[in-house]
């Protein structure tokens, strides 16, 4: 889009309700095939983010293994979070 504030503007005009601001900075890493995002989120703790392009007709779960083998190497095993950050900042 090349202005926010008019498609904020379009979304109210046509009924869309805005329900929160969320803030945040982000740093993007890449490592082989992966995208990793580390955001600091206004009112939450940081957190990290591992993207794989995924191709049409591939199996996610591969994916998803191999996502997770790099937070291995990382040394994260736990403390996944499948919440958007909306849904965590809501429950504040």
């Amino acid at each position: 889009i090349e202005d926010s504030k008019k498609c904020a503007k379009t979304f109210e005009h046509i009924g869309f309700k805005k329900v929160r601001t969320v803030r945040k900075n982000r740093e993007y890493y890449a490592y082989k095939n992966f995208e990793i995002s580390l955001d600091d989120i206004e009112g939450l703790d940081p957190y990290m983010e591992i993207e794989i392009g995924l191709e049409d007709g591939n199996d996610y779960k591969e994916s998803q293994n191999s996502i997770f083998e790099v937070f291995k190497q990382l040394g994260i095993t736990d403390g996944f979070e499948r919440t958007s950050y909306l849904e965590l900042l809501e429950t504040l």
